[in-house]
């Protein structure tokens, strides 16, 4: 690979799925993850959801069947196969641990892995969920905002005294301490209301599939105004994307039922508007648009979150490189 796209190939991450239709092997998802490091992109992001409810993404109603393997378990076994590419949990829903427990873990893992580890972030949702730690799902804005202070003061500090609203405790030290200084890139996923947040702790925001007017004139101004409250560099502005990339160019109807029921929650807008689908040359016009309006990472979801087989992602991962990219 030629350092003009190797340079390139750092814009973009791809998520290794825990779960599928056809539920992964352990040997298929070491093996997705080592063909992402041959073909250079930045990171492998593995989603953390341990139940696999029909309400929780459009395609889970369609898997027949709950399988799902624990992303904390997975990551370090994929840590041990690779060499360069960076790991990531995308990612853990913050309620669910006390802050030691995370801080605990992510430190270790960037130990493990030499500092690759990304440490993906999001709020969580489902009451159900929240109940069996003792939270309630109205407080997880609070409850996000207080672990993320209180995991990266673990990860910087020794001897840390913590008395908030929801967690407690007195002179901890994490040690090892994160290889990567002055902490591991948290990577925050969250749309508009997790900006403040995102500008206060975050090397990246993540939302899913923003379009190009809520780049230019929603998320790019107000992590700027934000970030400036802190006196930080404002956060990169990332997105979680769909993608297909097929022989001939695919219209805007071709691209809605190709991914049909997986962004239900959008009204406003179609598939088509918010994915990278079809030839070659109309994917990389699409990435391109987003390029300059001021994305600066693209999380490419080539699976269709788990409808689609592994080998089937691969193949997918292989045509971006090879085709996509050198358009850029």
């Amino acid at each position: 690979m030629n350092q003009q796209l190797e340079q390139l190939m750092k814009h973009f991450s791809v998520p290794i799925f825990p779960w599928g239709k056809k539920p992964p092997t352990l040997e298929e998802l070491i093996s997705q993850t080592k063909h992402a490091e041959t073909l250079g992109f930045y990171s492998v992001n593995t989603p953390l959801i341990n139940t696999l409810h029909a309400r929780s993404g459009g395609g889970f109603a369609r898997f027949g069947n709950h399988y799902v393997l624990d992303a904390l378990s997975v990551l370090p076994i994929l840590v041990t196969h690779t060499n360069r590419i960076r790991v990531a949990v995308d990612g853990v829903p913050l309620f669910q641990l006390p802050p030691f427990g995370w801080a605990k873990y992510f430190s270790s893992l960037d130990v493990l892995s030499n500092g690759r580890t990304i440490m993906g972030a999001c709020l969580g949702f489902g009451e159900e969920a929240f109940q069996t730690v003792g939270l309630h799902q109205r407080h997880r804005g609070r409850i996000a905002d207080e672990q993320l202070n209180a995991i990266t003061r673990l990860w910087t500090e020794d001897l840390v005294t913590h008395q908030g609203e929801f967690f407690e405790f007195r002179e901890v030290t994490v040690d090892p301490k994160p290889i990567q200084t002055p902490h591991i890139p948290i990577w925050l996923a969250g749309r508009e209301p997790s900006i403040p947040r995102a500008a206060r702790y975050a090397e990246v925001i993540d939302p899913p599939w923003p379009t190009l007017y809520e780049v230019k004139e929603v998320y790019l101004p107000k992590l700027r105004s934000e970030s400036k409250k802190w006196d930080r560099i404002p956060p990169k502005l990332g997105g979680w994307f769909y993608s297909k990339i097929t022989d001939d160019a695919m219209s805007d109807i071709d691209i809605t039922n190709w991914f049909e029921g997986l962004m239900n929650q959008e009204f406003d807008v179609s598939p088509a508007d918010i994915s990278f689908a079809g030839s070659p040359a109309q994917c990389a016009t699409k990435i391109r648009q987003y390029l300059d309006a001021g994305v600066e990472h693209f999380v490419l979801d080539f699976q269709r979150h788990g409808l689609e087989t592994v080998d089937a992602a691969q193949e997918q991962m292989t045509r971006f490189v090879e085709q996509v990219v050198p358009l850029l």
